[in-house]
């Protein structure tokens, strides 16, 4: 593995566990019912996006042999399992704080 490609293996996991990492622009103290329901679909097209990448590994390890599967298995299903888990906590935050936010408003989120 070159060292390029290695930093941004680092950098990726150090992402995976550090709760507060937001994608560029994303701000949960942002007041603007327009930008909460920006990340609300944000979030809520990239979860369906890491849903369809873990149906098609976990649908390609099982079809694969077992040398391929178990690999499929101990790492590219967990990465996308924890990425997932992230996302769709993301994407719970920013519906609550859509609804929050439209409360204020009285509009529908």
């Amino acid at each position: 593995m070159s060292t390029n490609a290695f930093e941004t293996a680092k950098v990726l996991l150090e992402r995976l566990s550090d709760p507060s990492y937001r994608l560029p622009g994303e701000d949960p103290a942002t007041a603007d019912l327009a930008q909460a329901r920006h990340w609300l679909e944000t979030y809520d097209r990239l979860v369906g996006f890491k849903r369809d990448l873990l149906d098609r590994s976990r649908q390609f390890s099982a079809e694969a042999s077992p040398e391929v599967g178990r690999v499929l298995q101990e790492s590219d299903i967990i990465l996308f399992e924890v990425q997932l888990s992230r996302f769709e906590q993301k994407r719970d935050f920013w519906k609550l704080r859509a609804t929050e936010l439209n409360g204020r408003r009285g509009e529908a989120a």
